[in-house]
């Protein structure tokens, strides 16, 4: 009798095993697949590092722009040249020579 009351015993460790083995892995599964883990993780600090270099790109743009800005409010010079480039305005008693290629 003692052998099949240790045989059973051993087949209820081994369900015990079993299910605390499969609670187990369910539990790394979802910590590796689930809403909050690994792989989500990862694509957070992927989507975290995209937006530092957005911004990075942002705040020199804005650096360019507000010294722009001020250029345009304090350099007469640099407004002449980019009326010149851009708008092609020409000073008084100027004249335009435009020479067609052949």
């Amino acid at each position: 009798m003692p052998l099949t009351s240790l045989r059973q015993s051993l087949t209820k460790y081994k369900r015990v095993f079993y299910l605390l083995f499969l609670a187990c892995l369910v539990v790394v599964i979802y910590g590796i697949l689930g809403d909050q883990g690994f792989f989500h993780l990862h694509r957070l600090k992927l989507e975290f590092s995209d937006l530092q270099q957005k911004i990075a790109t942002v705040e020199t743009d804005n650096v360019r722009l507000r010294q722009e800005i001020q250029h345009l409010k304090t350099d007469p010079a640099y407004i002449e040249r980019l009326a010149r480039q851009d708008l092609g305005m020409l000073r008084e008693n100027e004249v335009l020579f435009l020479f067609r290629e052949q």
